[in-house]
Order: structure tokens, then C-alpha cells, then sequence
């Protein structure tokens, strides 16, 4: 059973003050793998990548294994959320930012018609897939917690059309921008919970460039009836969280988040009772 505050959360703890000094902190170089290949204009073409059109009702083809990265425009603070992307043609996507995400508050710092600039890698090291997953307080970046991971900082390199930066070992980036006052109707989406999720509207990414390796792989995951491949995302949270829950709760011994809840609808605990009423508390 791991013990509150050790290992990994006893450092995590000191995240903001290792941030200047860290070896795992991101890294900006000004040339990557992932710009081999520059495509922009005419030449942007969303059809030439492979992505999965999974279930029957589904809305279009959807990619689910983009990274997708923003900027809080009043605080500075990068993002890097996993959202599904609908492709609606050559040069436009459905961002699937719902009211909670990280990505749809940044959105909400700039005008209605504002270029929110957008940038979605693909690829790179596994670490920041998971980063982007991963339960995190909103002043910890995704790209440095994923440095933290792998005990060795990101390189990161400058966006073509925008001030974003991406992984320079990604195997493809998007770049564009959001209008935040521009919404179209995304979906339906056989999500995760093992029913389609309803068609709603969300804001247009428009694409603006698209680069690459000159041999890129193209990664996705297929999202459905649990358990699909996120399962081992949600038992990967839950034994490196536990100690982090135990802090603010000691009483707590173990949990679990089952697939069948979506690991977000359910969680067993196990707990050290010590009062009446205490498991209602």
C-alpha cells in the first residue's frame, strides 16, 4: 500500500518550486522531426491522413488520438487536452471542448471573433499521451508533468502559422485557430461509455498548416464499448492518484475505477471507518 506524500507525490508536491531547476522541464529547440514536411494552402489536405470513421451512426471520421494544444491567454499557462476531432472536410474539425475542459476555458479568454490559435500533435512520447489524460490541477502543465514522468524535459519546438509550440518528435501536427463565436454541429460519437454520444454544437478549427516526417505514423485509438484501450489509461490514474488522495483523505486505503463505470461514473472504495456516518462524509 503506498504511503501518503512518499515517492512520487512527495515530489510532485514540490512541482512549482523544482519548475526552474528540474532537468524534465520542457525545452525549446528551433527545428523538429515533426516539420520534415511543411504543408500549407492549397496543399492542406485533412483526407490524405487515415483517420477512423469506427462506429455506424457516427457523424463522420473522427480523430481520437490528437493531442490538442492551447494557451490561457491571461495567465500564459499552456494546455494539452485529448479531445476528439470531427472532420468535417479538407480544412476544418469539430474541437470537442465541453464547458469543464481546460481547453474550452482558454477559449473563453478571447473574443467571439478572436483567432484562439490551436495546434494538435500526434505521437511523440507515450508520457504526454498519458499527461493529457491525467487529472491535473490547473496550474501544472501537461508538458512539464510529462517531463516529471520520464525524468527528461520535452523539446518543443515553435509552431509554423501561430506562437503555439509542439513536441519536435511528434509524427504529425495540425495547426489553426478557433473562433470561439463560431460553433457547428459535431457528432453523433460512439464515445467511451459504450453509447453514442448526441450530436451538439462546438466550435470549427480551421487548419491552417500541416506538418509532418517525411514516413509519419499516423497514431489513433479506438474509442466504444469498454473495455477499449483507455481502460488501461484509467487503472494507470488510479494507482498513481491514490497517494495523492490519501493525502487530503488518510482514511482512504484503496480504489478503483472499474471500466464499466468509464472511470469517471464509478469508484469502489475501501476505507478506514472510524466514526458513524464517516463513508457518507
Amino acid at each position: 500500500m503506498p504511503r501518503p506524500g512518499s515517492g512520487f507525490f512527495e515530489k510532485l508536491a514540490k512541482l512549482p518550486v523544482l519548475a526552474e531547476v528540474g532537468n524534465w522541464m520542457p525545452r525549446t529547440v528551433k527545428r523538429g522531426l515533426c516539420q520534415e514536411v511543411v504543408l500549407q494552402g492549397d496543399q492542406v489536405r485533412l483526407s490524405d491522413l487515415p483517420v477512423l470513421t469506427t462506429w455506424p451512426e457516427d457523424g463522420g471520421p473522427f480523430i481520437t488520438l490528437g493531442l490538442s494544444h492551447t494557451r490561457n491567454k491571461q495567465t500564459g499557462h499552456r494546455n494539452v487536452g485529448l479531445y476528439r476531432l470531427q472532420v468535417f472536410d479538407d480544412r476544418t474539425l469539430g474541437f470537442h471542448t465541453q464547458l469543464h475542459h481546460d481547453g474550452a476555458r482558454n477559449r473563453h479568454g478571447y473574443h467571439l471573433d478572436e483567432r484562439m490559435p490551436v495546434a494538435v500533435s500526434f505521437g511523440g512520447d507515450p508520457a504526454l499521451t498519458y499527461a493529457a489524460t491525467a487529472p491535473l490541477p490547473p496550474f501544472l502543465s501537461e508538458v512539464m508533468f510529462a517531463g516529471f514522468l520520464r525524468g527528461e524535459g520535452i523539446e518543443m519546438v515553435p509552431c509554423v502559422t501561430n506562437d503555439l509550440e509542439v513536441p519536435a518528435d511528434s509524427e504529425i501536427v495540425i495547426e489553426g485557430y478557433v473562433n470561439p463565436g463560431e460553433l457547428r454541429r459535431e457528432g453523433p460519437f460512439g464515445d467511451h461509455t459504450g453509447y453514442y454520444s448526441l450530436a451538439d454544437d462546438y466550435p470549427v478549427l480551421h487548419v491552417e498548416a500541416i506538418t509532418m516526417r517525411r514516413n509519419p505514423v499516423f497514431p489513433a485509438t479506438i474509442v466504444g464499448r469498454p473495455p477499449q484501450e483507455d481502460a488501461y489509461l484509467g487503472l494507470a490514474t488510479e494507482r498513481i492518484f491514490l497517494p495523492l488522495l490519501r493525502l487530503v483523505l488518510p482514511e482512504i486505503r484503496d480504489m478503483h475505477l472499474p471500466a464499466a463505470g468509464a472511470f469517471h461514473n464509478l469508484v469502489i472504495l475501501s476505507m478506514k471507518k472510524e466514526y458513524p456516518g464517516h463513508a457518507q462524509k
